[in-house]
């Protein structure tokens, strides 16, 4: 079943080009929009809810897409997007552009390298009740309710965010 919905959702770079994307880019064009929003581990897998879940990382290119940075909810049988949570609204970054920030497709301005670099986890509470735990590069840990669309249950910095720092 995974398997099959990595074929439906996963594009050649690894990215969920099919749902992530409004529409297929081949190349990086300036200005033309973003080309995709990378995903980091594999993504916990919720049988009775039927749910895969995964983190996403920043566009590479603007304008940024409702995708990124973000926590995702995924449906095991269509592939389709479930649900999203947003961190960073609007985020690009791309780490070739640390050394050349003017180039022809860096994002302007730069965004942080705030994305999720690690797979989010379904944890139980004491009562029981199953919440979704993630941790971002911002070094912020945030406790997501499954059951309600991904809405913030609470959130906490734990860390020095960065590109090197945070939680992946």
């Amino acid at each position: 079943m995974l398997h099959r919905l990595r074929r439906r959702a996963l594009g050649t770079t690894g990215s969920f080009r099919a749902i992530l994307k409004s529409r297929e880019r081949t190349r990086s064009v300036p200005g033309s929009g973003p080309l995709r929003v990378p995903r980091s581990g594999p993504a916990p897998r919720s049988t009775p809810r039927g749910r895969n879940y995964a983190g996403t990382g920043q566009n590479y290119t603007r304008p940024a897409t409702g995708t990124s940075d973000a926590i995702i909810a995924l449906d095991i049988g269509t592939g389709k997007l479930a649900w999203s949570f947003q961190a960073i609204v609007g985020n690009a970054w791309k780490l070739a552009c640390q050394s050349r920030p003017h180039g022809r497709t860096c994002p302007d301005p730069p965004g942080p390298d705030h994305d999720f670099g690690m797979s989010p986890m379904l944890v139980a509470r004491p009562d029981g009740k199953e919440i979704l735990v993630a941790g971002q590069k911002s070094g912020i840990v945030w406790a997501l309710e499954p059951d309600d669309d991904g809405a913030i249950l609470w959130s906490t910095q734990v860390g020095k965010g960065g590109a090197l720092g945070g939680i992946h």
